[in-house]
């Protein structure tokens, strides 16, 4: 199930993650296609693991780069150009802000 992702500078949620691999079909075979990539919490992001989510794309906002090498602060929030990533390349779900907080130890 695809996870929303938070923009840091608006909080607004105009992107989410993608939750498989992408493949294109050639003929009889199929290939990886590189535009499309698991979303993995556990590493550094980048714009192969997200896509813009609706009604924005059926609106053809198509300012969302959809690359492996876009990757850290170079990805954007389409509303507010904000960036989506921390400076370790790690972005905010709301899965991730639904945690409970830990309480400081006395």
């Amino acid at each position: 199930m695809p996870l929303d992702v938070i923009c840091r500078a608006c909080g607004q949620v105009l992107v989410e993650t993608n939750d498989e691999d992408g493949w294109i079909k050639i003929e009889n075979a199929e290939i990886p296609n590189p535009r499309v990539k698991r979303f993995n919490p556990d590493i550094p992001a980048h714009g192969a693991m997200f896509r813009l989510k609706e009604p924005w794309k059926t609106w053809c906002w198509d300012c969302f780069p959809q690359d492996e090498f876009i990757a850290g602060d170079a990805l954007e929030c389409p509303s507010c150009e904000g960036a989506l990533a921390d400076s370790r390349g790690f972005v905010i779900t709301r899965e991730q802000r639904k945690e409970p907080r830990r309480k400081k130890a006395a």
